[in-house]
């Protein structure tokens, strides 16, 4: 059997496909092998012990027995790297197989939970973010996605930072936390609520957090959104609305994932937004093999296809740029299009003239705006009524003047050319525009209305709808959330004037809550991302015996016994196999289980947790 593995090693070995960084990849094997890849079959049938081991006669015929092949592959002794071979050695391989392999686990979406850490950077730019995931059994999931207690909640208003002493679901919320599992903890308290849902997802770029193998990168970023796109549906309202920020690369892929979830019958509009930086310009005048991109797209979908909206205003420059205002029907700058004999206006030759019955129409909707405007102004007038009508009126000074929708304004479509989409007056470089949400926002919420964004970032979303009137939740795991996130919301609050602050005449006001998911094995999970010798990781092994939820497959016995094996893996190696340890059940601490001293949560937390939850 040895024999063969090797043969079968030496026969792969020779296809580029199949080596990455000098090694053999044995999840795109099994790939090929499960797809009948012609030229992985032809290498196998020119070897006389593979032909003869996985393939059969049938009438003459020769037939692959793709299930031995893969089961072959699959086993522990065929590359057994030293990061398997400890895993062997410690109990976490289940007899010739590999769990994700065997009956104890299932490799269906909804059951495939992946958790992102570490820093976001530029789409562009290679991302150095820790990422792992994890296959769960059936029997385990209700578990991991029951609802989790908060702790270390605190309280934002104008006048500072203070300790709550009551906190409600109707509260502005900032989350600190794993998005899917504070998703799922918010259907207890807001199903149903959310009027827009903005997210500015990981966008699965070349080599970046997602990127664990060459065969599942693009299945795990889909799991990764799918499961939260899922629970975010059942979040929305019945006439909510959900938009997702996506990139060139993926939107094609992100597009058949909404149109899964939500319906194509939901699907509103598919929003073109330029503005993305131009790197290599000077490679336009040699030779090229694409175009530049300049564009990232913005996916519109809602819950129910009968809900409809208003017509309105798009601000390309100036959200405050309400006015309109009046034209000399001669200025330079404007084509000359008012000019009648009727105003007593000389019409010279060439110019573009309106016939009478029109420019009668013209002053007729002037008339009709002086009775019905009712102290609006003309841009909100068209804005409210949804009648684009066109006004000419004579001066004091007896000339012919016409009214238009200011130059920066016009009805919202599909392509958002004057819209700004990036900023980071924040120090965060993926910061979206405030004016950019400020657009989305405005366009399928009203003022009172609920806004969320999963993927919070820096907190711009939240900013915007704080500003305009809109209740919000907003949730973010990576530790920035204390450095950038909050402390803006806190100045937001109190008034700051970055942004739309100006254009909305933002003085400040309101408030928000700040709390977390109670961390359980999460504890362990960031001690072990955060370790940097073999020596502190292995502090963090004993005290994760005393205190941690462990995996029922580890046998504590045995890892002490292989020590010195542990210490010979990499770094990285290390930190994963201590993460396979934990209990995935456990990252944060059950609402069920908050009296549970093993915890240790406070009664001041406890008590806001049953306020939150309405058992109390």
């Amino acid at each position: 059997m040895q024999n063969l593995f090797q043969e079968l090693i030496d026969l792969l070995s020779v296809d580029d496909r199949l080596v990455s960084e000098g090694k053999l990849m044995k999840n795109k094997v099994v790939e090929l092998a499960l797809n009948l890849d012609p030229l992985l079959i032809s290498h196998l049938l020119k070897n006389k012990s593979l032909r003869k081991h996985f393939f059969v006669e049938v009438e003459s015929v020769t037939v692959f027995d793709k299930i031995k092949f893969q089961k072959f592959v699959s086993n522990k002794k065929f590359l057994p790297d030293s990061f398997t071979a400890f895993k062997n050695k410690i109990g976490l391989v289940a007899d010739d197989e590999y769990l994700n392999d065997s009956k104890e686990v299932v490799l269906a979406w909804p059951y495939k939970d992946c958790i992102l850490e570490g820093g976001q950077d530029r789409a562009e730019a290679k991302r150095d973010e820790v990422f792992w995931n994890e296959v769960l059994a059936p029997d385990q999931i209700d578990r991991l996605l029951a609802p989790k207690a908060f702790y270390n909640w605190k309280k934002f208003t104008k006048d500072g930072e203070t300790i709550p002493t009551s906190v409600s679901s109707q509260d502005n919320l900032l989350i600190k936390g794993n998005n899917l599992l504070a998703l799922h903890t918010l259907l207890k308290t807001h199903q149903g609520r959310f009027k827009v849902i903005f997210i500015d997802p990981p966008f699965n770029t070349d080599n970046d957090s997602f990127q664990y193998n060459d065969t599942f990168t693009q299945s795990t970023w889909f799991t990764f959104l799918k499961n939260r796109l899922e629970v975010a549906k059942l979040l929305l309202a019945t006439d909510g609305s959900i938009f997702v920020h996506i990139d060139h690369d993926n939107n094609h892929p992100i597009k058949m994932l909404l149109d899964e979830i939500y319906g194509r019958e939901n699907f509103r509009n598919e929003i073109i937004l330029p503005g993305r930086a131009v790197k290599g310009l000077q490679k336009q005048f040699k030779t090229i093999k694409k175009l530049q991109v300049r564009h990232d797209t913005l996916f519109w979908y809602t819950k129910n296809p009968e809900v409809s909206f208003k017509p309105y205003w798009v601000d390309k420059h100036d959200l405050g740029n309400v006015e309109g205002h009046w034209h000399h029907a001669w200025s330079t700058e404007e084509r000359k299009t008012m000019q009648y004999e009727l105003l007593g206006t000389k019409i010279d030759k060439g110019q573009w003239v309106w016939g009478e019955e029109r420019a009668l129409q013209a002053i007729a909707n002037y008339e009709r705006f002086q009775e019905e405007g009712g102290g609006r102004t003309l841009a909100e007038y068209w804005r409210d009524t949804g009648e684009a009508l066109s006004f000419i009126r004579k001066s004091d000074d007896g000339k012919p003047q016409y009214w238009r929708a200011p130059a920066e304004r016009r009805i919202g479509d599909t392509v958002w050319s004057g819209v700004p989409i990036a900023n980071s007056d924040h120090g965060f470089k993926t910061a979206k525009n405030e004016k950019y949400l400020a657009e989305v926002i405005r366009l399928a919420s009203d003022e009172g209305d609920w806004v969320m964004d999963f993927f919070s970032g820096s907190g711009s979303t939240l900013a915007t709808a704080h500003k305009l009137n809109r209740k919000w939740v907003g949730v973010e795991q990576l530790d920035y959330i204390n450095e950038i996130t909050c402390p803006r919301l806190a100045e937001v609050v109190k008034g700051e004037q970055y942004g739309i602050s100006k254009a909305v005449n933002w003085i400040g006001g309101g408030e928000f809550i700040y709390c977390e998911l109670a961390r359980a094995n999460q504890v362990f999970v960031d001690l072990i991302q955060s370790a940097k010798t073999s020596e502190v990781l292995l502090n963090i092994w004993n005290e994760m015996q005393n205190k941690a939820f462990l995996s029922y497959r580890v046998n504590p016995k045995l890892f002490d016994e292989s020590k010195s094996d542990f210490v010979e893996l990499s770094l990285e190696d290390q930190r994963k196999f201590l993460i396979e340890t934990l209990d995935k059940n456990m990252l944060y601490v059950p609402l069920s289980e908050i009296d549970d001293v093993t915890y240790s949560i406070s009664d001041a937390d406890k008590a806001l947790n049953k306020k939150f939850f309405g058992q109390g």
